[in-house]
C-alpha cells in the first residue's frame, strides 16, 4: 500500500469561533468587574471586622492567615465554573489580588466560610 503525505489546504484555527465569542464576553466581564470594584482587591470586604474572632471560630478548619495584597488583580468566580458559574456574568464575579485568589483556592474550607467559594447555585447544593 502506497502512503502519501497528508495535505492541508487551510491553516488550523488556533481558536474556534465559539471560543472567540466566549473570550470576548469574558474580557468584557473582567473589565466591568474591575471597574465596579474600583480596581482594588475586595478580599477584606469578605473578612469579619475582627479577624481574631474569625480565627477562633474557624480553629477547626486550621485557618491560615491570608497573605497581604499584591499588585496583580484577578477576577474570581466564587461559584466555580465546574459548579455551574457563568464566567461572563459580572454579578457572579469579584476582584481579588493574585495572592488572595491563590489563597482562596489553596484553603477552600476557610474561603467557603468567608464566601469566597460557593458550593451551591440558586438554593441547590452542588457536589
Amino acid at each position: 500500500m502506497l502512503k502519501t503525505a497528508l495535505k492541508r489546504y487551510k491553516r488550523i484555527n488556533p481558536i474556534s469561533a465559539k471560543r472567540r465569542r466566549q473570550r470576548a464576553a469574558r474580557l468584557a466581564c473582567v473589565a466591568a468587574v474591575l471597574k465596579r470594584d474600583g480596581y482594588k482587591c475586595t478580599f477584606w470586604a469578605h473578612v469579619p471586622q475582627t479577624v481574631g474572632a474569625f480565627r477562633e471560630e474557624s480553629a477547626s478548619l486550621n485557618f491560615i492567615d491570608p497573605p497581604c495584597c499584591d499588585g496583580q488583580l484577578d477576577v474570581h468566580e466564587p461559584l466555580m465554573r465546574s459548579h455551574g458559574a457563568d464566567p461572563t456574568d459580572p454579578d457572579q464575579c469579584i476582584t481579588l489580588c493574585r495572592s488572595h485568589h491563590t489563597w482562596s483556592h489553596n484553603h477552600p474550607l476557610a474561603a467557603e466560610q468567608l464566601g469566597l467559594i460557593v458550593r451551591e447555585m440558586k438554593g441547590e447544593v452542588v457536589g
